[in-house]
């Protein structure tokens, strides 16, 4: 080999496009091209404290750029009690768009500002956060130790060796690290003396608070109630006095006794006004049109127990469905029984990604094509429209799956 041929050998370095233009920051390609270089046989093991040490970063710089790499999917971590973790690197295909690393990047620095402890690479807690509010404990003062003489050894004629006192004992306060233990162990006394009687001035000012706020509730109930019956029997009174002329009537031309019969299905929808009209108000109706509809009325007159939940659930469709939906729908929640389930995916994305944050299901999510990618924990990826309808047991269900698999591979 020529003296050129082992000079271009020599400061040759390939680095392939897909990575180059993926938008790693600097920090992010150091870490991943060190990555790539211990990873003889696909896996590197180096601690992450010498692995800023050799990229010349800090340990804070390298533990995010870490960290987004491992959410972008191009390092998979695996933790090892007592030993390094493992870093494997992962194929392309498995990569997070690119448009997402900066939503990564976010993510990472909203939680490196949380009060939340990180674990380091070996799998113990390190970097615990400090408030403040909170002052060093100072050094453990060891406490003298006593003059114990053992059992069945006699104490005459021993001569017992005395020990110059030393400046951090007890008896030696008088130093000048004494006197400054002596002090933080006064401030600690007052700090918790303050504390509790703060404490105890403060509970009858708040049980005097709840205690009123409970009795101003008591009153509104009771006023709204009050004022729900007066309109009741109102409305009442003139549905029956507008049947009155009718029925004045009917006795003078006819001596039927079918009256009575038919005269009682409107006093049962009148029952129901309240719900008519706030129905009516929502479908943007005429409350005639409604009082008139046979289905309506033999809806609630047969489950007058399910009307409250079906409109619930009647309200909560109109505002997460796409396409709006009738009175047909009403009708069916009212025979059906149907209920508004909180927390059952499908009212609308901001509910459900806060209830998957929740429950730890969800690490970030981004948009992807006119829909949501959401990506779980474990490393599953799927479309939010793929997912929406699933209850949250089934939803748990294939996060435990796919962490079972992964364990076993």
């Amino acid at each position: 080999m020529t003296a050129a041929v082992k000079e271009k050998s020599e400061l040759s370095l390939f680095v392939r496009r897909e990575i180059d233009d993926y938008g790693l920051d600097p920090y992010e390609f150091r870490i991943y091209a060190r990555i790539t270089r211990r990873a003889g046989n696909g896996e590197a093991w180096e601690s992450l404290t010498n692995m800023a040490s050799a990229c010349c970063m800090s340990l804070g710089r390298a533990r995010r750029a870490l960290h987004l790499l491992k959410l972008a999917k191009l390092v998979k971590s695996i933790e090892r009690p007592g030993y390094s973790t493992v870093y494997r690197l992962t194929p392309q295909h498995k990569w997070v768009a690119s448009e997402c690393l900066q939503e990564l990047r976010g993510f990472i620095n909203l939680r490196a500002k949380s009060p939340t402890p990180i674990r380091s690479d070996r799998g113990t807690k390190n970097d615990s956060p400090i408030t403040s509010s909170s002052t060093p404990l100072s050094e453990v003062i060891p406490l003298p130790l006593s003059e114990v003489i053992g059992e069945g050894i006699p104490s005459e004629d021993i001569s017992h060796k005395v020990l110059p006192q030393s400046p951090l004992t007890p008896q030696g306060e008088k130093t000048g690290d004494g006197e400054k233990v002596k002090s933080n162990r006064q401030i600690l006394e007052l700090s918790q003396q303050l504390a509790q009687s703060i404490t105890d001035a403060l509970k009858p000012v708040f049980a005097s608070f709840v205690t009123e706020t409970k009795s101003v509730l008591s009153e509104i109930k009771e006023r709204s109630f009050l004022a729900d019956s007066q309109d009741k029997t109102k409305s009442l009174s003139r549905q029956r006095s507008k049947q009155a002329v009718p029925s004045m009537n009917r006795d003078l031309t006819s001596d039927s006794i079918s009256y009575p019969i038919k005269a009682q299905e409107p006093c049962k929808l009148e029952g129901y006004s309240q719900f008519v009209e706030e129905l009516a108000r929502v479908l943007n109706e005429p409350v005639e049109s409604l009082r008139s509809n046979s289905n309506l009325t033999n809806a609630l007159n047969q489950n007058p127990s399910s009307i409250e939940q079906a409109m619930l659930y009647f309200k909560q469709a109109l505002a997460t469905w796409k396409k709006k939906p009738g009175l047909g729908l009403f009708i069916s929640a009212v025979k059906k029984g149907l209920k508004p389930v909180p927390t059952k995916p499908g009212g609308g994305w901001g509910d459900w990604a806060s209830e998957a944050m929740k429950r730890q299901l969800m690490q970030f999510s981004c948009s992807h094509e006119g829909d949501i990618m959401v990506y779980f924990a474990n490393g599953i990826q799927k479309l939010w429209s793929e997912v929406k309808h699933l209850d949250w047991a089934e939803l748990e269900a294939m996060v435990a799956d796919s962490s079972n698999e992964a364990c076993s591979a």
